[in-house]
């Protein structure tokens, strides 16, 4: 339930690619952490959306402390595709990360052979019109191994 007398607040960034990429995991990181954004910023010279935003999974922040800083990030345990959110903490002056919280990803991450194929198409489309898209070749190393596994 949202309490704004808990003041569980946070900052984050979104890079403005994963906007563009990857839209779905946003829309799931702010269901799965029940992400309510009371501000938001966009970062003409880093290219980024710098969000203000209370979670009941964030700590909750005393009167007068700074907001804290979280990131997010995606990770496979046991095959299993999971969020983590880490709190970033000063420690003896070094910047440090903590894992707050570990979640299991409700959407099936798993990649079949057609989403590989339709990227590879989608990429070879680009190619033959002039379109560059760096992070291609990856995908076609995925393809590779994905072929060799099957």
């Amino acid at each position: 339930m949202f309490r704004t007398k808990d003041k569980r607040v946070g900052r984050f960034a979104i890079k403005q690619e994963t906007f563009e990429d990857n839209f779905d995991w946003i829309v799931e990181l702010f269901s799965l952490f029940h992400i309510i954004p009371l501000r938001v910023d966009y970062k003409f010279e880093y290219l980024l959306y710098e969000y203000t935003a209370y979670s009941e999974d964030f700590d909750i922040v005393p009167e007068g402390e700074k907001v804290p800083v979280y990131i997010f990030k995606s990770c496979l345990i046991g095959g299993v595709a999971h969020m983590v959110l880490n709190k970033e903490v000063l420690v003896n002056d070094c910047l440090k990360y903590t894992t707050i919280i570990v979640k299991e990803r409700k959407s099936d991450t798993s990649i079949t052979k057609s989403q590989i194929d339709a990227v590879i198409d989608e990429f070879l489309r680009k190619l033959k019109y002039g379109v560059k898209d760096t992070t291609m070749k990856l995908r076609i190393d995925l393809k590779k191994q994905f072929n060799a596994i099957n």
